[in-house]
């Protein structure tokens, strides 16, 4: 099975294993895109105070590094300020 995943990607080919990377790369990057946007228009569910904005424009271009931590600590931060979001719209609406 391994000979064949080899042989698959040197020629090329798109292995199982491939397709997940690119689907994971893909939802990182527009969660990360997301969230930037957000930090850069101020708003998420309500309006973004000036910390939350800059925390979720960082959380957001971390998400574009490649690497595990970054998604991580992007995808922690991204839902911490969505929860506070949530719970700061609930005290909001009678």
């Amino acid at each position: 099975m391994e000979a064949a995943a080899k042989a698959a990607t040197q020629t090329g080919g798109v292995t199982l294993e491939t397709m997940w990377e690119i689907a994971y790369m893909t939802t990182c990057l527009v969660v990360g895109l997301t969230a930037f946007a957000a930090g850069f228009e101020g708003f998420l569910m309500r309006n973004l105070g000036l910390l939350d904005r800059i925390l979720m424009m960082t959380a957001g271009l971390l998400l574009f590094i490649p690497e595990g931590f970054t998604d991580v600590v992007g995808l922690a931060i991204i839902a911490a300020i969505t929860v506070m979001q949530k719970r700061r719209l609930k005290t909001q609406i009678p």
